[in-house]
């Protein structure tokens, strides 16, 4: 594949991400380099490759089975007191206003992500048989 088909498949992950409001992954700005003052993106198979691996980071961190998992190690560290019972993320107070949300968000889990994970894995496995490079 040349760099034109890349740039597209940037193009096609950017719009699926901001179709699941995935606006921050989809931001290239979170993956430019700096050159002294000077910005540019990256090589657009490397572009692809870390916009997946951020996606996959987020949802391996959204199941149920890690957000249960992170509860038991807590309980595990509080020797007295409350336990916990819930995994809160406090997000940037004006970006929730900016957005319409509360800035307070509950992690519950979701028991679809290890599926959805693992179709994650396959498509990034496929795209690296046919030309990821490490390189930017």
């Amino acid at each position: 594949m040349e760099d034109e088909d890349w740039r597209e498949i940037v193009q096609f992950v950017q719009d699926e991400l901001r179709s699941i409001g995935q606006d921050e992954i989809a931001d290239l700005s979170n993956y430019e380099l700096r050159e002294g003052s000077a910005r540019r993106l990256p090589d657009p198979r490397y572009l692809v490759k870390e916009m997946l691996d951020a996606l996959l980071r987020e949802m391996s961190a959204r199941s149920s089975a890690t957000v249960q998992g992170s509860l038991a190690k807590l309980e595990q560290l509080i020797d007295e007191g409350e336990r916990p019972k819930e995994v809160v993320v406090w997000v940037d107070s004006e970006r929730a206003l900016v957005e319409g949300r509360e800035p307070r968000e509950r992690l519950e889990g979701s028991d679809g992500a290890p599926q959805a994970v693992e179709e994650l894995e396959y498509l990034i496995g496929q795209l690296a048989e046919i030309g990821y490079r490490g390189d930017r």
